[in-house]
């Protein structure tokens, strides 16, 4: 906001509406919604996590027929909680005996072992 808040409320007779047009660190944390009188009405817990970058240690390779090449990706989130996989022309790649794949929680290393046309 251009005040330097991080949410938006809009009261109404009944009910209110607290928005968080950009979450942060800051939004982080336990919130309340309670009546005048200080009676909590409901409450909620919102973590917020960093989102992931994603790197990979080449751009584009130029590999020799018959020899191995080796590819690494890695997520910078210790809390990355999907499954990272290599993709090849739309298909995903299995370990098989052209395709060595090792799968760690933050890394994936492919190696293939004979590179052809």
């Amino acid at each position: 906001n251009e005040d330097g808040s991080i949410v938006q409320v809009e009261f109404f007779s009944r009910f209110s509406i607290l928005q968080m047009p950009a979450v942060t660190k800051q939004g982080k944390g336990l919130w309340e919604c309670s009546s005048n009188e200080g009676r909590v009405l409901h409450r909620i817990n919102i973590a917020v996590k960093d989102v992931p970058s994603v790197s990979i240690d080449f751009n584009q390779v130029v590999g020799v027929q018959g020899r191995s090449a080796k590819f690494s990706c890695f997520v910078s989130d210790r809390d990355f909680e999907s499954n990272l996989v290599w993709v090849h022309n739309g298909r995903y790649v299995h370990a098989s005996q052209k395709y060595v794949v090792r799968s760690y929680k933050q890394r994936i290393i492919l190696t293939i072992t004979a590179l052809d046309r």
